[in-house]
């Protein structure tokens, strides 16, 4: 879960320049560029949805925790037009797979041939299989970043890109400022809106606790004194 996102309202072709332009902010530790799509992957028949994340793996070092918890194989192994894959190790236990395998990544989006229209098919060869011990093993896959903009077409541009700030809780407030001084064309998105619910559920869990003790001590102290 990236700590915030810079995203285009249309396209982003010179993410380069933003880039360098985006960690010149005193607060913004690293970031790197994807691309973010949604498919499925399938193996002898089995399918399962996943996210496709096209990645620069020597870029998404800075920014992601994935390559501290590979099983098998390394991130760098992700080369451009080798259309290698990493996947979780959940979703490598559904589909019965390892290392040096091959997979089928089918796209939500037809291309029409002289035979008809078909949907958009890309054989991969897994490379490596991470395991951080939550939904994401079973559903999130990552592949190149050229890789994935020559599947989806996009010449070179990416989706947007993945800031790592030097403080997780100023996250929200330097995202919208880093937006606000590229231009109107961006916009941010950062970890409390993507993820939010969950750690406001968890204040709310801290509060109801704490209130139910204080009544519960309330209660026996009443019981001493009438006592």
């Amino acid at each position: 879960v990236p700590h915030a996102v810079i995203k285009p309202y249309a396209d982003m072709r010179n993410w380069q320049k933003i880039e360098q332009k985006v960690v010149q902010h005193k607060q913004v530790l690293a970031a790197a560029p994807f691309i973010n799509a949604q498919g499925m992957v399938t193996k002898n028949g089995a399918v399962h949805g996943v996210q496709l994340n096209g990645i620069l793996p020597d870029e998404e070092l800075d920014v992601s925790i994935i390559a501290k918890h590979m099983v098998q194989g390394r991130l760098d192994e992700l080369k451009a037009g080798e259309f290698n894959i990493v996947i979780g190790a959940l979703l490598a236990r559904q589909l019965q797979v390892s290392l040096g395998d091959k997979i089928t990544v089918v796209l939500p989006e037809a291309s029409l041939t002289p035979a008809g229209v078909f949907p958009r098919l890309k054989r991969f060869t897994v490379k490596g299989i991470f395991k951080v011990g939550a939904d994401l093993d079973s559903s999130l896959t990552m592949i190149h970043l050229n890789d994935a903009a020559k599947i989806l077409r996009l010449n070179d541009s990416v989706h947007g890109l993945r800031l790592k700030m030097e403080n997780l809780l100023d996250a929200p407030q330097v995202a919208r400022e880093i937006a606000y001084d590229l231009d109107a064309g961006f916009y941010s998105v950062d970890w409390t809106r993507t993820h939010g619910n969950l750690f406001q559920a968890i204040r709310m869990e801290k509060t109801m606790i704490g209130l139910l003790l204080m009544v519960i001590v309330a209660v026996a102290a009443f019981n001493i004194i009438s006592t």
